[in-house]
């Protein structure tokens, strides 16, 4: 069995951080193949903004990428 935890707390000492850090150990102990990806500690943002992309063609204009949320988005307000 494989298990991910993903922990998204800021204070490296926080009650979620022993959680995880316990979880991950136990269930290795158990034969789990375990993998821990701490949000904060990997700098993790999950805004979307111009400084996520190296190169646009209007640097002055922020206008992301499209994905299949951002197009459907698009699609219901031309719509309306």
């Amino acid at each position: 069995m494989r298990a991910h935890i993903v922990l998204a707390h800021p204070e490296a000492g926080s009650f979620n951080s022993h959680l995880s850090g316990t979880s991950k150990s136990v269930l290795g102990e158990t034969g789990w193949q375990t993998t821990l990806s701490d949000l904060y500690a990997m700098r993790f943002d999950p805004s979307q903004g111009p400084d996520h992309y190296s190169a646009r063609k209007d640097p002055k204009f922020f206008i992301p990428k499209p994905n299949s949320v951002t197009t459907q988005t698009i699609q219901l307000c031309q719509k309306t």
